[in-house]
């Protein structure tokens, strides 16, 4: 195999900073948004969630839960809500070889996944009912809402249309 020319390893070295300066500029609007007047945690959205479908903040199913999507972060599964999917994917803006979330409106047919559109159980039901509703409503006005831990997504005000970023951590 050939080496590589001075030419193509400054070529390979500016891609690299580019995609690093790329991925400095996300965890960057992450901890903008984290700290900014619109944002709701992870815990409160659950938690006011839990709360209004008579379901226990600390109880079975709300670690379950929680349990769950670490899980499915760990293992990068995609996450199904009702109006959109989490799924995890390379992003070369980012990196080579990191998968990292995107938004997504169908989830893959590759991946296992956590489902928090609907259930048969009435009780969890009503809670997925509650929590997607609160999702919409939310975005709707402007918040940027940390679906996940370490994971926010948000309406941007140029192209309406929903957007994610993310902290160093969830990689």
């Amino acid at each position: 195999m050939p080496k590589a020319s001075k030419k193509d390893r400054k070529l390979q070295e500016q891609e690299a900073l580019e995609r690093k300066k790329l991925e400095e500029q996300n965890y960057e609007l992450f901890e903008e948004l984290k700290t900014g007047p619109n944002f709701v945690s992870f815990e409160k959205l659950l938690s006011s969630s839990l709360i209004e479908s008579k379901l226990e903040i600390r109880g079975a199913f709300a670690s379950e839960l929680v349990n769950k999507l670490e899980q499915a972060i760990f293992k990068k599964q995609d996450i199904v809500f009702r109006s959109f999917v989490i799924t995890f994917n390379l992003n070369l803006r980012y990196s080579l070889t990191k998968l990292v979330p995107i938004i997504s409106l169908k989830e893959s047919s590759n991946v296992e996944a956590v489902n928090l559109s609907k259930s048969d159980d009435e009780a969890i039901a009503n809670f997925l009912n509650i929590f997607n509703e609160k999702i919409n409503s939310l975005l709707n006005q402007k918040k940027c809402l940390e679906i996940v831990n370490n994971t926010i997504i948000f309406i941007s005000q140029e192209t309406k249309s929903l957007k994610i970023t993310f902290s160093k951590e969830l990689i």
